[in-house]
Order: structure tokens, then sequence, then C-alpha cells
């Protein structure tokens, strides 16, 4: 399948290079498809065997079973002829090419490391080339490992696996609400016990219920995937992992054709507008092409103006769209004051739940008051720019590609899948550096009224006025900074793409009207010299006559 696209687009390449088109993106399209993986997260606990379970699947102790929270760090396994591994410093650019058997002698900083992905040349991970499976570190190891695992791998991840220690089968909280955000991003979930030859068959049997009930409660899914596996001793239990790496290698077949079908449609869509134009405006005359390239830029500068009021409406939007989000937080937050409270009172962590809240607020809130605004904006952009193109163009060339529909769906989704990611990701950190000095002054007051029970009350109605007073609004002002960063980014991005595709328009018709214009003037200067070389050659057949 991959060959197909690969042919096709370097077959557009030379195309683009026979008639003087920009290549750039086709040559960026059949990289991307080179290297197209379909990235799998494996997620559990410390110690619920992710790593033996790999390890068993690859038939080799390739990665360490003994790891530290301080020493894990995300491990990507995939194909490779060659085997290598690339260690990527923190700025999660390559920093290091080393062999596998140095790999295995080397331990890895949190700190320092970023992340490792080891190429091996394995018969297994060939049937499923283009999964890419990601050994990510254990859950229970801090609250920013667990953001890290969805704001990294989510703009990326097509299914996630989750694994569970058949002897400690309970969900933690942690995975609870990852589960639960799982569930708002729309991914898909496979789940896997663990270590089954370590308990009775029948409390295999009680864990797998626990699993399934768990899957319902936070995923709604009454038929969870949920396979029994084993990795140790002498009766391993593979097969339902690598059943699910089979069956998550079958979408990604899905996956990638549709990505090859949408950049061959994309990368031709140029050429076909060149050749098109070509064709229909052949048999203008100079004059009539030099008016044709003025009616290009008209139109296309009508387009630009109406497209422009459209960006004008749309971002006027945004300050209406931020106030409801802001108003959604502000709810929750107040909402959830006598939990704060509570957490407060017992010197809890309550960083940790106003990070949760905050990501479930701006996720739900983003698709929901968001999302649809960008849906519309770009309907009526890529309505808006039909107009500038002929007819027939739609109909030549992949149809279902360039259905405005479908491409203000595949738009649209992509924006969202960058968006939140990046707005989820600075707001752990940012929340937590903010409101750390608020909640230990906060503390300090409690612990200064000491452990009088006369006085609980005053201390809570205390800790009440401080959350509604100083943390709450301090939250909502700093996760709304983020957000209107992030999507002034966004918006910028979406922006330039459409001018881009404008200019891309313009740049098309006028190069081929251009060259049909300097064709013409080629072949009148052609003709004038052949009229030239027989006039001359008359005169000297008159010369020879009277001699």
């Amino acid at each position: 399948m991959e060959q197909k696209y690969t042919v096709a687009l370097q077959k557009l390449i030379e195309l683009q290079k026979k008639y003087g088109l920009d290549s750039t993106e086709t040559l960026k399209a059949q990289k991307k498809l080179a290297e197209f993986q379909v990235v799998t997260p494996l997620l559990g606990e410390f110690s619920t065997g992710k790593s033996s379970l790999i390890n068993a699947l690859l038939g080799n102790k390739i990665l360490g079973e003994n790891i530290t929270p301080e020493t894990a760090v995300p491990t990507e396994i995939c194909y490779g002829e060659q085997e290598k591994a690339i260690i990527y410093s923190n700025d999660n650019k390559p920093s290091k090419e080393i062999t596998l058997e140095e790999y295995k002698q080397c331990s890895f900083s949190a700190s320092e490391t970023h992340k490792v992905r080891l190429y091996l040349n394995h018969p297994f991970l060939k049937e499923i080339e283009t999964v890419r499976i990601v050994d990510m570190p254990g859950f229970n190891s801090g609250i920013e490992l667990h953001n890290r695992a969805i704001d990294e791998y989510l703009p990326e991840a097509e299914a996630y696996l989750l694994t569970f220690d058949a002897r400690t089968p309970t969900i933690s909280e942690d995975m609870a609400n990852f589960i639960k955000e799982l569930k708002l991003h729309e991914v898909p979930v496979y789940f896997l016990i663990t270590k089954a030859r370590a308990v009775t068959e029948d409390e295999c049997h009680i864990c797998t219920d626990r699993i399934q009930q768990d899957a319902e409660k936070y995923l709604g899914l009454p038929q969870a995937s949920i396979g029994v596996t084993n990795a140790k001793g002498k009766i391993k239990i593979l097969e339902p992992f690598q059943a699910d790496l089979r069956e998550i290698e079958k979408k990604s077949q899905d996956i990638f054709r549709k990505v090859g079908q949408q950049q061959l449609a994309k990368c031709a869509f140029d050429l076909q507008l060149y050749l098109d134009t070509s064709i229909r405006q052949s048999v203008l005359s100079p004059s009539e092409l030099e008016g044709k390239i003025e009616e290009v830029q008209q139109n296309m500068d009508r387009i630009q103006t109406k497209m422009e009021k459209e960006r004008l409406h749309f971002e006027g939007q945004i300050g209406p769209c931020l106030d409801a989000i802001r108003i959604r937080l502000d709810r929750a937050l107040r909402a959830d004051a006598p939990e704060l409270e509570d957490i407060l009172l017992r010197q809890g962590n309550i960083k940790n739940r106003v990070i949760l809240l905050v990501r479930e607020v701006i996720t739900k809130a983003f698709k929901e008051v968001f999302t649809p605004k960008i849906s519309a904006y770009l309907g009526q952009t890529f309505h808006t720019l039909q107009m500038g193109i002929p007819e027939n163009i739609n109909l030549e060339l992949m149809p279902e590609q360039l259905q405005i529909d479908r491409m203000v769906e595949n738009t649209t989704r992509e924006v969202i899948k960058m968006a939140l990611p990046a707005i989820l990701g600075v707001l752990g950190v940012a929340i937590s550096g903010i409101i750390g000095g608020i909640i230990f002054g906060i503390v300090s007051i409690l612990v200064a009224l000491g452990f009088n029970k006369k006085r609980e009350q005053e201390k809570r109605q205390m800790a009440r006025r401080k959350i509604e007073s100083e943390l709450i609004p301090t939250i909502i002002n700093v996760t709304m900074e983020k957000v209107q960063s992030v999507i002034a980014d966004k918006v910028q991005e979406i922006n330039a793409a459409i001018q881009r595709n404008v200019q891309l328009q313009i740049d098309a018709q006028k190069k081929a009207l251009a060259d049909l214009k300097k064709d013409q003037a080629a072949e009148l200067e052609e003709k004038q010299a052949r009229l030239t070389e027989w006039q001359q050659d008359l005169e000297q057949v008159r010369e020879l006559q009277k001699a």
C-alpha cells in the first residue's frame, strides 16, 4: 500500500518539475508517508509488568524491568532493519545514536532524557510495521508523567493499551481520571491484565470482572477489550497482547490509506489547476490571455475580501468563546470548593485535584464551545475558496477527498487534536507554580490556628474565604491566559494556511496563463523567423532568375 502512494507522489514530483511548479510540499508528503506510524502508548502503574510484557513479546530482555520513577523515560519500540537506539534530549530532539548492546548497558535520567526510540529487527514488529509501541513510565510516578502521557502523545496516539496487575486489579484515582480523559478525547482503549499466573483462575476472573465494570463506568464500554497475559515463568500468555497490536495494525492501514489519499489530493491540486487552466485557455489570443490574467487576479481579490470579512467575524467570536469557557471553569471550581476545602483542612494534595478538574473542564469546553466555531469558519472559507476553482476541478481528481464537508471535518479534527494538548501541556506547570504560594499561605494559617476543635468552624470558614477570594480567581486567570494564548496561535496558523491556499490558486492559474502567453510569443517569434527566412530565400531566387 505504501508503495502505491510513494509511486504516485514521485510521479507528481516529476510532473511538477516538468511544468516548473514547486514540489516542496509533495516531497514533505512523501517523507511523511514513508515515516508513517501509529503511536500506541502502553500504560499502567509501576510494576504492572509493562516492560516484561514487551520483553516477552520480543523474546529478549531489551527493556529494563527494575526502573525507578527517577530513571523512567518513555521508550518507543518499532520495526527497523538496522537495530539501533536513538536518545532524545529534553528538547525532544535526537541527541545520540547508539547500538542496542550499548543501550542495554545505559541508565537514563528522567530529568535529562526526554525519550528513547528503539528500532528492532523482529518478525512480529515487522508484522505490525506501522505500529510504534511506547512503554510509558508508571502511573504512580507523579501527576506530570500522567499529563505527559496524554499531552505529548495524544496528537499522534490512535490507541492506548492499559495494563493492570492481576494481583491488585483496583484502578487507582490517577488511572481512573486518565481513563475519563481518554473518553473525552475519543481514543480507543485496550485493557490487559498482567501476571495472570500469579493468581488462581477464579481470582483472574474476578480481576477481569472488576476491570470490565470500571471500563463501563469510566468509558461507557459494556464490552471492553480485556486480554489476560503472563510474561514470566514457564507458561507465557502473549496472544491477547499480540491480538490487540494486530488489530491496531489493521486499523492503522485504514488510517494510512486516508492520510495517503488526503496527501495525494492536496499535492496534486495545484498541478491539476495549472493543467486545467492551460487546456481551457489555450485557444485565447495573446491579448485575451493578458486580460484573463487580470481577471484571475481580480477574482481572487474578491475572494480574499470576502474571506477577510469571514476572518474578522470568526475572530470576533473568540472573545465570547473565552468568556463562556471562563464561566464554565468558575462554576466548576466553585462547585468543587467544599471538596477543596476538605483537602486543605486535611493538608492533602490540592494541586492534583485542581489540575485534573481544570483539564476536564477545559477539554469539554474547548470541544463544545470553540470547535463549532472553527468548523463553521473553515466551512465558509472552503466554500469561498471554491469560487476561484474551475467548475470541473473537484469532480476530476479524487472527489471523495475534495468534498467540502470532509475537508472541514478533517481539518477541524486536526486543529483540535493539536490545540488541546498544547493548552493542557502548559496548565499543570503554570497552575502549580502560581497557586503553590497561595496554598502554602492558607495551610500556614490553618496550622497556626491549631487543632482546637472549637476553632474547627473558624478554620473551615477561613479556608472557604481563601479558596473563593484568592485560589479560584488565580486559577481562572492563569488558565484563561494560557487558553487565550494557544487559541491565538492556532487561529494564526489556520489563517496562514488559508492564505497559502489562496496564493496557491492564484499562482497556479496565473502561471498557466503566463506560460501560454510565453509559448504563443515563442511560436510567433518562430513563425516570424520562418517568414523572414522565406522572404530572404524568395529574394535570392529572384536574383538568381535575373542572372
